[in-house]
């Protein structure tokens, strides 16, 4: 791994320079790093197990990522060798962000990757040994606490210097992560170059979590309010939706907009009217984590 300043510094410029040349990335990217302990011959085939876990999938001559087969049922990805690691890359996919593919693709080496989409969901993931130890939403960085950076001391407290200065960097700041746990840098030129390929069919294989991923999945903030959702009685989902909806309404000045009046009354008198938690989350930005906890606290019964 890297320290010092100057080269946190000249990467997350790489990456604020490529994102800018190639604004396609900043849509959906999963870009995954593979680095074994140690080095052996690159195989395709070998990889499409690993990421697969058994089920169908094929390997492919080198192609453009232009020339990759993009339609329903079928998963493409790119994977070429960079030095002693692998790198992974899918345009507008997500199979290196699954933690069932994390584990396979680490069980002798490690793993950093980064994944976003059009929705606004993404992760920093890395892992090591056959268990995911970091996912992270790079997108709210300013929520992790000490022990989520302690596992890459010092690359994400780099991570969160550099989004002080700007926080819509965000994406640049995770690739710049990757780079500097990995060694490997994503560049124009080989996004623009052809490369073997694999194409999978969907569902991959599952294997479960270890019990320490588990407790950690269930601490998640995100995950906390899912399971308070499932949990409330549809009167508290209800009380819930109308206190987001009215603080988002309020919020945005969106008050004076027929449907958005309408939307309110329909909570208020107990018709659904669309939970899009994780939309009010991304509206919100700093504000969601105080918000999220009075959503849960109202679904428990804890507010009064």
């Amino acid at each position: 791994m890297t320290d010092g300043r100057s080269a946190f510094a000249e990467v997350f410029s790489h990456y604020r320079e490529l994102l800018r040349k190639e604004p396609w990335l900043e849509t959906a990217v999963c870009w995954t790093v593979v680095v074994p302990h140690e080095p052996r011959p690159f195989s395709a085939a070998d990889f499409g197990a690993r990421v697969s876990g058994g089920t169908p999938h094929e390997a492919h001559e080198a192609a453009p990522l232009e020339a990759l087969p993009y339609y329903d049922g079928v998963h493409p990805m790119s994977v070429a060798p960079a030095g002693p690691a692998v790198v992974l890359f899918e345009n507008n996919g997500f199979l290196g962000s699954l933690p069932e593919v994390l584990r396979r693709l680490s069980r002798d080496g490690r793993v950093c990757g980064v994944y976003w989409n059009v929705e606004g969901d993404n992760r920093l993931n890395y892992a090591a040994d056959g268990r995911v130890l970091v996912g992270l939403d790079a997108m709210f960085w300013d929520e992790w606490t000490g022990d989520d950076v302690a596992v890459l001391e010092p690359e994400l407290r780099a991570m969160t210097d550099l989004l002080a200065g700007d926080e819509d960097d965000w994406q640049a700041a995770a690739m710049t992560v990757v780079e500097l746990v990995t060694g490997v840098r994503l560049t124009a030129e080989w996004l623009s170059g052809a490369h073997p390929y694999l194409t999978f069919q969907w569902p991959l294989a599952t294997e479960p979590p270890s019990p320490e991923e588990l407790a950690e999945y269930r601490n998640d903030p995100e995950v906390k309010l899912r399971d308070a959702v499932r949990a409330a009685p549809e009167s508290r989902q209800f009380t819930a939706l109308t206190h987001l909806a009215g603080l988002l309404a309020t919020r945005f000045r969106l008050g004076e907009f027929p449907v958005v009046r309408d939307v309110l009354v329909d909570l208020a008198s107990g018709r659904r009217a669309g939970d899009a938690y994780h939309h009010a989350g991304l509206a919100l930005g700093d504000g969601w984590p105080a918000v999220r906890e009075t959503i849960r606290e109202i679904l428990s019964g804890t507010d009064a």
